[in-house]
């Protein structure tokens, strides 16, 4: 479609526009809707580690009264041996609990930053591919720019010896 434009603007040595009003608007919305579904992943990404950081963050809450739990059980219960065993062993379990669960939480925060990374990287690499499309068009137009004005040489001479 833009042949004749293009052919102008080679020829004219970029007096007339090389891309008209439309393809830059399609360019430009195509560019918009790749850089939106970008940040809706990223977005998405955020959610479900601040999801899981917030179920961890229960989990600790959980594991915490039990503990608590545990404890006042194994002070009510310290006269009965067989009690205060039982007890002891909840307390122990629900303690080997505590690290896993922060374990959890830990993960859950470091997937969530490293969704805001990977985000800002796609951005990052979406720039420079766009520059690098920007330089590409460049260099595949210069070599017609050059024959374009060694063609308008020669008409402007063909006209001034008629």
């Amino acid at each position: 479609m833009g042949l004749i434009r293009k052919t102008l603007s080679v020829s004219t040595l970029g007096v007339i526009p090389f891309r008209g009003k439309k393809e830059k608007l399609k360019r430009a919305e195509r560019d918009s809707r790749a850089a939106e579904a970008e940040l809706e992943r990223e977005r998405a990404a955020r959610e479900a580690a601040e999801r899981r950081i917030g179920e961890a963050e229960k989990r600790v809450k959980q594991a915490k009264a039990s503990a608590s739990h545990a404890a006042k059980r194994l002070e009510k219960n310290r006269k009965g041996r067989r009690h205060a065993k039982k007890s002891r062993t909840m307390a122990d379990v629900v303690s080997a609990a505590q690290p896993i669960v922060r374990e959890s939480v830990d993960s859950a925060k470091h997937a969530s930053s490293e969704a805001v990374h990977r985000g800002r990287k796609a951005a990052k690499r979406a720039q420079k591919a766009t520059k690098q499309a920007a330089k590409s068009a460049q260099a595949a137009i210069a070599p017609h720019a050059e024959t374009a004005k060694e063609r308008a040489s020669e008409i402007v001479e063909q006209l001034t010896s008629s």
